[in-house]
């Protein structure tokens, strides 16, 4: 501040004032100076006193400075301080007197403390000088001004600053750090943090002082206090400092970094880990500390491999829980497995802190789902009998019973058999888990379920269910766990509350209760077997007796469910009971045609029945009942009989409609309903007044119903009821549901094949509605359409093949044209076939059409629609092989496909050229020699028959054959292999629900009135060759193959991290410099992204770039990306080990606010209020790998997470700092 020039200025003026009068001059010039005077009048009082001490003067001077530092001119003070070594003591001492006093004010005064500290660590040598202040003193010295009193401490701060001053600042840094004022906290946090990082190796008593602290902070409910606990302590555990070992020998400091890790946020697990990481190196080499970081098997081992593996460990905890990505999460598999074997050495607190955390609700749930699915299928190391329970108490089960993992994972296995993976896997788990922990079974059972009673009726229902399966299968096991009294009677205080759960649910968790319970008293010959017990075990009997009574027209609805047994049944099953025993005496009166029966009484005990199904909320049973009364053959001509018909009528018809609504919604009504519906059309010939059967069709086509989420975990539910004993088989989901809807299905389509005798014209106004639809979509329509399906067109085809053979050509071809334009536009593969189809009929219907498939394949402009002309020529042959095609059609075809083999297009060359020898074989097979023997067609046939792909065709090839003569059948409809072209759609029914169908006929006392269009067809034989495949390694053989890479790893030299950084958003360009915007891409490596980074700075006027070194700048793939940019940006090089202490002197010197972009609990959103971007700003970005570190966070002032809308997680680090760049510029317009 003060020059050479004005210091010899001020020694002129001094040397013409007599000596003894010198003080007297400067006291004068001290008492002119005020709060407005200027530097260059305070840098002569400071030359004149350096010259000329005088304690006055001095005391004046520092008084001076003291209000500029209050008055924000803290910055300059510091500039003159450097130029005069005695005032900054004077000054820092000033400013420390303030300080101490204000941490008295905070220490006696609790409103004034966040965090307050404890007297045993503020008393004796720790306490802080100086009497509490009086009321109004934080009136003269506010908070604020201490907080700006300390930050220039900070920057005047020396080794010198030492002896008592120093140690009331200390001491008073200790108290403030847990001030109200958070701006005053984040200060005194400072100055600790340089204080325990410069001082060298602190005292003993000191770090125990600081570590009492520590503690204190961490245990405060406000974020922001714990992170500055977390700072601290990096601080204390940093190698430099050399933490006291006593320290580390208290059990808290461990149990305090397992908190840090389980429930910080990612600022503070990162700083977590790097205190873990000094932790190690310390423990490691002390023989008595390392039972807190080594597994019980291995104490004693060699301190270099401890270290080793909890680095990485470390790494992949940053990998899992801060990185997130899922495919590296998925490439930390190997090392998880390598955790929970026998040779880690990681003690299991840590292996359970790290699966505790990637299961927590914050991490997305994909990962959620990786991490946690492998546990259930490995086996989990429980050699830490405590944290294991907890684990699995308030982690694992509570995230594997949540609701959306048994709904996400219903799936069809090889044999057609839907099954929950999630629960199979879940109950696989838990019964090999007991089977295995014969000393732990007791808590593991507890913890199950205490799991299940703790949110009680809240539980979802089927996590319920597949909690009792796992621990079912482990009692019916060859050496089955036993189970004490204590948990039958804990587990039986769930049938309280089990009337409310689904009915299959319900049964099955009384079934397995019951069961226990009877197995319980076999085993124990009845001894120390509560009365609860005891009654359970009863109604094990008597399920058993219901379940040998139930014939073979076994249900639910006619002979009670389990839960039917129940002495407690809920008063709704009652209701139910008794509202089935209504629709039963309604449909006896009605099959014994009762005379006494009349429309009004009839209607009026309908609308009894159907005003008790909606006050029950349509129940299943109720439900499925309802058809055979509504719709039952006799009730029409009881309705004849009445005066009053057409208001009788309308009743009715307002029922039966409201029931057709029902069965959107509700699958397992479609089969009775269809039923029945079948049953009056098709065998009693009864008029279809009762309902508008073109209007039905319709609907049922276009929105077939689907069993909903609940229905298909009630089927899975019902097929592990029907496994709990050889006698429960009978409880199958025919016994709940009924049929399955395949069986509708069936009967629908078989209902349809039969319209046009039923109905008059149906066939025809049911096609020319849906062919409208198909006709009237957008060009080009997407692939899969919600409105589209298979039974549509399914439906569609056996109204065609009903109404085309009646009309006339000219008809027929108004049809054909529209199927072209359908196939022309269409792009799924099942839904062009089944079109495929369907023109292929219409020419088999009407031989003098053909030409116009032949037209078709002759235009010119074939190029336009590749795929369309490929189809044709697939018609074209499938046409050829019905029995009336003739030689001269074939030969056209052939002359055709021989021109369309030369195609430019690959799929019009490759089509003809496959067509060409199965044309010429059919010629072969019907004689027709103009085909067989002309020399030109047999060239290309027998070139084609030598490439090798015709001898090995691809799958679609060898399902989507059509022959539509022998493959017009009802179950080539409905489960031909041209299903598998796309799976787009699941087949609805297949051929065994037809032959049940048409078995079920054959028992009616009436035969069918109208036959079907389309016959049955033979069963479909699989005719999939088996061929022998190498198996892979078992899950077993996996693990130990990781175990074994893992452990080969571990001896290499390095272990590589494999973290990335996170942001999201948009770039805009400015071509403004900003002096005081400098970019630190020290801890970036990648010289594509640096390249991005030097270009958007300079875009966006940085003042500067900073990378860890610059010869980058020759990297092509820099240079690639940069352009020219790093011609016009300064260029610094920066090392990363130097990062920490360039970031420390650019905010103390020059008072820069150093910005970090980071996602953590403390950042502020970009564009935010709250995020005002500072002028003299240091924006660090952070690596590639890990992000920012924790001792960089630890310097960050402000950090800045990227507002995003998307769901990706992160982009590129240039664009991140590009989109922030954005904001400064706009925030800060030259």
């Amino acid at each position: 501040m003060a020059s050479l020039a004005e210091n010899d200025a001020t020694g002129l003026l001094l040397k013409y004032i007599p000596l003894s009068e010198r003080k007297a001059a400067i006291v004068n010039v001290a008492a002119q100076l005020t709060a407005s005077s200027t530097f260059n009048d305070v840098g002569i009082l400071a030359s004149l006193l350096q010259m000329q001490p005088e304690s006055t003067a001095m005391q004046t001077l520092v008084d001076n400075l003291s209000t500029r530092i209050t008055n924000g001119q803290a910055q300059t003070v510091s500039l003159l301080c450097e130029a005069y070594p005695d005032l900054r003591e004077q000054v820092v001492c000033d400013s420390i007197s303030k300080i101490e006093r204000a941490a008295a004010l905070v220490q006696h005064d609790r409103k004034w403390s966040a965090v307050p500290m404890a007297a045993s660590n503020a008393t004796g040598e720790q306490d802080v000088r100086g009497s509490p202040a009086d009321p109004d003193e934080h009136a003269k010295t506010t908070f604020a001004e201490v907080a700006l009193h300390l930050a220039s401490v900070g920057a005047n701060l020396s080794s010198s600053t030492g002896g008592a001053s120093g140690l009331i600042l200390f001491r008073s840094c200790l108290i403030l750090v847990g001030a109200l004022d958070i701006k005053l906290a984040l200060e005194a946090q400072r100055i600790l943090s340089r204080i325990i990082s410069e001082s060298g190796t602190l005292a003993s008593s000191e770090q125990h002082s600081i570590w009492l602290r520590i503690q204190e902070l961490l245990d405060a409910s406000d974020k922001q206090y714990q992170f500055i606990g977390s700072t601290l302590w990096l601080r204390l555990a940093s190698p430099s400092t050399a933490i006291d070992v006593s320290i580390l020998k208290d059990p808290r400091y461990w149990q305090l970094l397992v908190q840090g890790l389980r429930h910080g946020d990612s600022e503070r697990r990162k700083s977590t880990l790097q205190i873990l990481r000094a932790s190690v190196d310390v423990a490691a080499g002390t023989p008595n500390l390392t039972s807190y970081i080594v597994a019980e098997d291995h104490q004693g081992i060699d301190s270099s491999k401890i270290r080793q593996q909890y680095s990485r460990f470390c790494t992949i905890f940053e990998t899992i829980v801060l990185g997130r990505y899922l495919n590296q999460v998925q490439q930390c598999e190997p090392d998880l497995d390598f955790l929970t074997s026998s040779q880690s050495l990681i003690k299991p607190v840590w292996f359970y802190t790290l699966l505790a955390c990637a299961l927590d609700h914050k991490i997305q749930d994909s990962n959620r789902k990786f991490i946690g699915n492998w546990i259930l299928r490995s086996q989990l190391r429980v050699d830490d009998h405590h944290e294991f329970i907890s684990f699995l108490q308030e982690t694992l089960l509570p995230w594997a019973m949540q609701g959306y993992l048994f709904t996400s994972s219903l799936r069809y296995n090889n044999n057609e058999v839907l099954v929950c993976r999630h629960g199979e896997t879940l109950a696989g788990y838990l019964t090999q888990l007991l089977r295995r922990q014969e000393l732990q079974r007791g808590d593991i059972v507890d913890a199950m379920l205490d799991n299940v009673l703790r949110k009680a009726n809240n539980n979802f229902a089927y996590a319920m269910v597949y909690i009792f399966e796992g621990l079912g299968r482990a009692l019916d096991s060859d050496q089955p766990p036993k189970l004490d009294a204590s948990h039958l009677e804990k587990a039986n205080k769930m049938v309280v509350w089990t009337g409310l759960l689904p009915e299959a649910a319900r049964d099955f968790i009384l079934a397995r209760l019951w069961k226990m319970c009877y197995d319980y008293c076999s085993h124990q010959q009845g001894e120390g077997a509560s009365q609860v017990i005891v009654d359970a075990a009863v109604m094990w009997e008597k399920t058993i007796s219901k379940a040998l009574s139930l014939e073979s027209n076994r249900s639910a609805q006619l002979h009670g469910s389990i839960s039917s047994l129940s002495p407690e049944r809920s008063r709704r099953d009652l209701n139910e009971a008794e509202t089935i025993k209504k629709c039963s005496r309604i449909v006896e009166r009605l099959a014994n045609e009762d005379k006494s029966l009349n429309s009004t009484e009839l209607v009026t005990q309908l609308e009894d029945i159907w005003s008790d199904l909606e006050y029950l909320e349509f129940p299943s049973h109720l439900l499925t009942a309802i058809p055979g009364v509504l719709l039952h053959h006799n009730l029409p001509s009881i309705m004849q009989h009445d005066d009053i018909l057409s208001e009788s009528q309308e009743h009715l018809q307002t029922m039966i409609r409201n029931l057709l609504k029902q069965s959107d919604s509700k699958a397992y009504l479609l089969y009775p309903l269809l039923q029945q519906i079948r049953l009056n059309l098709v065998h009693m010939a009864i008029e279809p007044t009762f309902l508008n059967i073109e209007e039905f069709t319709v609907h049922l086509a276009e929105q077939p119903p689907a069993p909903t989420v609940d229905a298909l975990l009630e089927d899975c539910t019902a097929r592990l009821i029907s496994n709990i004993s050889v006698e429960t088989k009978v409880f199958d989901h025919e016994f709940y549901c009924g049929k399955r809807e395949s069986h509708g299905f069936a009967a629908f389509l078989d209902l349809v094949s039969r319209i046009e005798k039923i109905e008059i014209g149906a066939s025809e106004k049911i096609s020319q509605r849906l062919l409208q639809r198909w006709l009237r979509q957008k060009t080009p329509p997407p692939t899969v359409s919600q409105w589209k399906t298979v039974l549509q067109l399914q439906v569609l085809l056996l109204c065609l093949e009903q109404y085309i053979p009646a009309v006339s050509a000219a008809d027929a071809e108004r049809v054909l044209k529209d199927l072209h334009y359908i196939l022309s536009i269409e792009p799924l593969p099942t839904y062009r076939y089944l079109v495929e189809w369907m023109i292929a009929r219409i020419h088999l219907h009407h031989e003098d059409l053909r030409h116009v498939l032949l037209s078709e394949l002759r235009v010119q402009d074939h190029h336009a629609n590749p795929k369309f002309l490929a189809s044709l020529m697939k018609i074209g042959v499938s046409v050829a092989k019905a029995p009336n095609s003739t030689e001269n059609f074939g030969l056209d075809l052939m002359a055709i496909f021989v021109t369309l083999s030369a195609s430019s297009k690959v799929v019009i060359r490759h089509e003809a050229q496959w067509q060409i020898p199965v044309l010429r074989d059919l010629a072969i097979v019907r004689k027709w020699d103009a085909v067989r023997d002309d020399t030109t067609f047999k060239a290309l046939d027998d070139f084609v028959r030598s490439l090798q792909r015709f001898g090995d065709p691809p799958l679609d090839r060898r399902i989507d054959k059509l022959d539509p003569v022998a493959d017009h059948n009802l179950t080539h409809l409905v489960e031909g292999t041209w299903y598998e072209l796309d799976n787009v759609e699941k087949r609805q029914t297949n051929h065994e629900c037809f032959v049940s169908l048409y078995a079920s006929d054959a028992q009616l006392p009436v035969e069918a009135k109208a036959a079907s269009c389309m016959p049955l067809g033979d069963a479909i034989v699989d005719t999939t060759t088996s061929t022998s495949v190498s198996k892979g390694l078992t899950e077993s053989d996996k693990v130990l193959q990781n175990i074994e890479n893992i452990t080969q790893a571990l001896g290499s030299v390095s272990n590589s991290t494999i973290l990335q950084t996170k942001g999201a958003a948009y770039l805009e360009s400015s071509r403004k410099r900003h002096s005081n915007l400098l970019v630190i891409a020290s801890l970036i490596d990648n010289p594509y992204n640096l390249g991005g980074l030097s270009r958007v700075s300079e875009i966006f006027g940085a003042g500067g770039l900073f990378m860890s070194h610059t010869q980058v700048t020759s990297n092509r793939e820099f240079s690639g990306v940069s352009v020219s940019s790093h011609l016009h940006l300064p260029l610094h090089s920066l090392p990363p080990n130097q990062l920490q202490g360039f970031l420390v002197e650019k905010k103390q010197k020059e008072g820069f606010v150093v910005c970090g972009i980071e996602q953590t609990d403390r950042s502020v959103m970009l564009g935010s209020v709250e995020c005002a971007l500072p002028e003299k700003c240091i924006l660090v970005m952070g690596s590639e790998k890990e992000g920012i570190p924790a001792l960089i966070l630890s310097e960050c002032d402000v950090l800045i997470e990227i507002p995003q809308i998307g769901i990706t997680r992160s982009l590129n680090v240039q664009t991140a700092a590009g989109i922030v760049l954005c904001e400064y510029a706009k925030q800060h317009r030259l």
